[in-house]
């Protein structure tokens, strides 16, 4: 099974499969596995260790980071570049367009995590 989201607003997300669940804090979702409290070092410049433990437990294909409603999550290019030599690739946008990506690539054969700031 992979999650898929329902419906996303500013601060606020809900999982198709999950019944009466509603997320208020920044998460991590791939497949099935939820880390339903994201928490960074650097509330808006994403580091590594920020992603580490999710990306070496959960191994994606492809990483959707969302960099907030209104695009104020930082995401510096070595970040970026660290992430893609280690096979993964990285698809960034502002929230609502991540959540939009994310719903379409779990369609597909692989394996999607999605890392979610869900307000500014």
């Amino acid at each position: 099974m992979r999650l898929s989201i329902q419906k996303y607003k500013f601060r606020m997300l809900r999982f198709k499969e999950i019944e009466n669940a509603l997320f208020t804090e920044d998460l991590i979702v791939c497949g099935d596995i939820l880390f339903p409290i994201w928490i960074r070092k650097e509330r808006h410049i994403l580091q590594y260790s920020d992603l580490e433990y999710a990306i070496e437990t959960l191994d994606p294909d492809i990483l959707i980071i969302s960099n907030g409603n209104s695009g104020m999550v930082y995401i510096p290019i070595p970040l970026v570049t660290m992430i893609e030599e280690n096979d993964c690739w990285i698809y960034e946008n502002k929230t609502k367009e991540a959540v939009e990506m994310y719903n379409k690539l779990i369609q597909t054969k692989y394996k999607i995590m999605g890392a979610f700031h869900l307000s500014c």
